[in-house]
């Protein structure tokens, strides 16, 4: 069992990727992976989102509070993707995350790079949700927001978790 909560960044990517690497080196066992993340940096979320997709372990990756942004991307490569029914789905363009001020070179740059990362993660979208990547590209033009069952519906997870009582 691994838990993945916060920011996605190097620091969490490190700990991730040396935890799977350990449990999958120890055992053939099913890897469960909680998740609740608002996202964060491109290469730290897609060398997690590798790692998981080239594990030889049935991954399940459960959700709860949210799997915003990157958070959303590392939902994408496990067996079994499920959302607790008080959880959000979030998808959209992605930044960068550069806020300092860049020369005009260097902007041209990182917009080719995020441009390039929004593609990939577009594709990413459409391999999983059966769903075509122009149709991640236009959803992703702007923060799209989905609820538990509507991220079933589109195919970004395979199902609902309900609390208990429901």
């Amino acid at each position: 069992t691994l838990i993945l909560s916060g920011e996605v960044d190097a620091g969490m990517a490190d700990r991730a990727l040396a935890s799977l690497h350990l449990m999958e080196r120890a055992s053939s066992e099913p890897v469960t992976i909680y998740l609740n993340s608002d996202g964060g940096g491109w290469n730290s979320g897609i060398g997690i989102y590798d790692y998981i997709r080239q594990m030889k372990s049935h991954v399940t990756i459960r959700v709860y509070g949210s799997a915003e942004s990157m958070g959303s991307v590392i939902l994408q490569p496990a067996d079994e993707r499920i959302v607790s029914s008080h959880s959000v789905v979030m998808v959209h363009h992605g930044t960068d995350g550069k806020s300092r001020e860049q020369h005009a070179i260097d902007y041209e740059r990182w917009a080719e790079y995020s441009k390039n990362a929004r593609a990939q993660m577009c594709r990413i979208y459409a391999l999983r949700s059966g769903k075509k990547t122009a149709y991640w590209q236009r959803k992703c033009a702007h923060d799209y927001i989905l609820t538990a069952e509507q991220a079933v519906e589109e195919g970004l997870a395979d199902k609902v978790m309900p609390q208990p009582g429901e």
